[in-house]
């Protein structure tokens, strides 16, 4: 059976963070930053099956992007978790379910602008951003068909949790069909906030998080994108930004970016619907189990 290749966003903003990517034979995902009842209540809404989850991917260890109780989950059912050595150490000292996903040979390392694949047709370049958890990283994330690997495929941009843009990741962002990239925060109403100074100056620092402003600059300095990108806002401040702030500016730049198509605002409180993944056709990626399935397969028979 064909199936559309999706992006999910379960959660995204300070108290929880959670993107997947799904296909035919299952799916992964980018952070885990729920307690693991109110994961799988975000995954029976988005109609994600458990039993297909095949990995994880981790940006860095704020306390919003993973729980233990969901590093647990992972560990019940040997889901193996992608992340950084530095990750590692930092959650040995913070994580009991960790130890456990170890024990299980469920523990990936990836190294910085080093491609790796965590599903067969699947694609990943970690790029370390600026933030105040060090290491973080953002994702450059191809999916191939993978019955026509160098004319289909879906190229996914994922940056969220950074203080500012480095000029020197700008090819991390072309000829993508899907952009997910941090609006925090309005800068006005970061000012006015009851919130101290010191935060206020972590937060608009250059390794704090993205303002509305700098975000529609970064979109706007694209040089090349296929006709009908998406741009997925992520990590809305529920105190310092809202909705209608965000989308002003996410929309000034999609004008000078000319290519964005569709706009999306992340939820923190509940899941988006699906979002389909395009190529370079302007049509929805799709795989057929036949195509998609042993592969995805493939990953977790070697975890297991």
């Amino acid at each position: 059976m064909a199936t559309r290749v999706n992006l999910v966003v379960l959660a995204s903003g300070s108290t929880g963070n959670a993107i997947a990517i799904t296909g035919p034979g299952g799916w992964f995902l980018i952070d885990l930053g729920l307690q693991v009842a109110d994961l799988r209540r975000r995954m029976a809404i988005s109609e994600l099956n458990p039993a297909e989850c095949r990995g994880c991917l981790l940006t860095h260890t704020h306390g919003d992007h993973w729980r233990d109780s969901s590093l647990g989950w992972l560990a019940s059912r040997q889901i193996p978790l992608w992340l950084h050595a530095a990750h590692l150490a930092d959650l040995r000292r913070q994580s009991r379910a960790v130890h456990t996903l170890e024990a299980a040979t469920a523990v990936r390392l990836f190294q910085p602008n080093t491609t790796f694949s965590p599903i067969s047709g699947v694609e990943v370049l970690p790029a370390e951003i600026s933030h105040d958890s060090h290491p973080t990283f953002g994702f450059r994330i191809i999916v191939r068909d993978l019955r026509d690997s160098r004319s289909n495929e879906a190229r996914i941009g994922y940056f969220s949790d950074l203080g500012q843009w480095n000029k020197s990741h700008n090819h991390l962002l072309e000829d993508l069909h899907l952009l997910a990239l941090e609006f925090n925060h309005h800068i006005p109403l970061l000012d006015v906030s009851p919130r101290p100074d010191f935060l206020k100056r972590r937060i608009s620092g250059p390794k704090g998080h993205l303002s509305n402003q700098q975000a529609g600059q970064v979109v706007s300095s694209i040089k090349s994108a296929p006709k009908g990108q998406t741009l997925v806002l992520l990590h809305l401040s529920k105190e310092c930004n809202t909705q209608e702030h965000a989308l002003s500016e996410a929309k000034s730049a999609s004008n000078a970016n000319g290519k964005i198509e569709k706009i999306e605002v992340a939820l923190q409180n509940e899941p988006l619907p699906p979002i389909p993944l395009k190529t370079d056709s302007g049509t929805a990626m799709i795989q057929t189990d036949d195509d998609f399935g042993p592969l995805f397969q493939s990953l977790r028979s070697r975890a297991l």
